[in-house]
């Protein structure tokens, strides 16, 4: 009679069975895979320079939305600026600002609306753009023209001037203004809608804005790094 048990001693077809069926009735646990916990990289905190800033670029945009919502301003379809909502100064008398706002301040959100968030600018590439800025305060600059522009990220600055009721008179100040996106063909028009439309990305340039003081601390190292105001640097429309 023949052995169910091979010659070199393995399982018989019966017991081979069994064993296959019993694996596939009751599979073993699952092997665990150790993780490796990693610690998630938390976001550099801010200076407190920079903090101040990122809380007056907030500020401004709740001035700029209520000053548009209160007297039904609102961007043409050709250009999608409405210039001169309010001005550096008028912005110094409004209840929201915590902090003291000068014109320096300005300056420096203007660059950082222009800034691309990649690096800095080259001392050539500042030389260049001194030359096409009109508003260089040194002797040698010559006289600005009255329609310039600058600004970024849905800010415009365009030089103006402000009433000051204690003295009666004019004086020379900066715009600050809106710029939204104009695209008819998106169904993007202007009026009104277009105010909704740049109120409602506030949250969006506040994220991007706090993204480039962020960058700017990785240009320049951690510290109290003061932001440029030599680019731009603009002088008042007299």
């Amino acid at each position: 009679m023949r052995s169910c048990v091979s010659s070199t001693g393995g399982k018989s077809g019966v017991e081979r069975l069994i064993t296959f069926s019993l694996y596939y009735r009751h599979p073993p646990p699952p092997s665990t895979v150790k993780r490796k916990h990693t610690k998630e990289q938390q976001p550099t905190p801010l200076p407190a320079n920079l903090t101040r800033l990122l809380n007056i670029q907030t500020t401004l945009q709740q001035a700029l939305s209520h000053a548009l919502a209160t007297c039904a301003l609102s961007p043409s379809s050709d250009t999608g600026i409405v210039r001169d909502v309010l001005t550096h100064i008028s912005l110094t008398n409004y209840s929201g600002l915590s902090t003291t706002f000068e014109i320096d301040d300005l300056k420096r959100l203007c660059w950082l609306w222009q800034w691309d968030g990649k690096k800095l600018p080259s001392a050539k590439e500042a030389d260049d753009e001194d030359e096409d800025n009109p508003f260089l305060d040194t002797p040698e600059a010559p006289p600005p023209p009255k329609d310039w522009s600058r600004g970024g990220m849905g800010f415009v600055v365009t030089p103006t001037t402000h009433f000051t009721r204690s003295g009666g008179i004019r004086v020379p100040a900066y715009g600050i203004g809106i710029e939204v996106e104009i695209d008819i063909d998106k169904d993007m028009g202007g009026g009104m809608a277009a105010v909704a439309r740049w109120t409602a990305d506030g949250e969006t340039r506040k994220t991007q804005f706090k993204s480039k003081l962020e960058k700017w601390l990785k240009v320049r190292g951690p510290g109290l790094n003061p932001l440029p105001t030599r680019l731009p640097s603009y002088r008042l429309v007299e």
